[in-house]
C-alpha cells in the first residue's frame, strides 16, 4: 500500500503528463541510479514490444508444456528482479523429486522458456 501525505497529493497533480514513472526501491538494493531509471524506462523506446495477445502466448506456453512435459511438474512464471533478465521463465520438476528443477528456460516470450527449458534438459542428457 502506498500512503501519499498532501505534498505528494500536490506534487503529483502538478506533474508534467509525461511523467509517468513511480518505484520504491530499497536503500541497499545494489541498483545502480542508472539501472533503476533503465528498469523504469524498459520499453517505453519501442525496444522491447509487448506480447500482442497476452493471453494466447500464455495458452501456447502452457499447451506446450503439458504436450512436451506430460509426466512432470512445471512452473511458469513471469516477472524481473534484475533490468537484464527476461520476463518468463520455466522450470521443469521431476514428479518423484520436486524440490530441484531438472530444466531450466528463461526468455521474454513464455513459448520460448518453455523451449529453452526443452533444450536445457536435452543437454542434461535426461530427454
Amino acid at each position: 500500500m502506498v500512503e501519499l501525505t498532501d505534498g505528494d497529493k500536490r506534487n503529483i497533480a502538478n506533474m508534467h503528463p509525461e511523467a509517468t514513472r513511480y518505484a520504491v526501491f530499497e536503500d541497499d538494493d545494489g541498483w545502480s541510479n542508472e539501472q533503476k531509471f533503465a528498469w523504469m524506462d524498459e520499453g517505453r523506446d519501442g525496444s522491447m514490444r509487448p506480447i500482442s495477445d497476452p493471453t494466447a502466448k500464455l495458452a501456447e506456453a502452457l499447451a506446450t508444456a503439458e504436450k512436451v512435459f506430460p509426466n512432470h511438474y512445471w512452473m511458469l512464471g513471469k516477472g524481473k528482479t534484475r533490468p537484464d533478465e527476461p520476463l518468463f521463465g520455466f522450470a521443469l520438476f521431476d514428479k518423484r523429486d520436486a524440490e530441484e528443477p531438472i530444466a531450466c528456460g528463461e526468455h521474454d516470450d513464455p513459448v520460448e522458456a518453455v523451449k529453452r527449458a526443452v533444450a536445457d534438459i536435452k543437454t542434461k542428457g535426461r530427454a
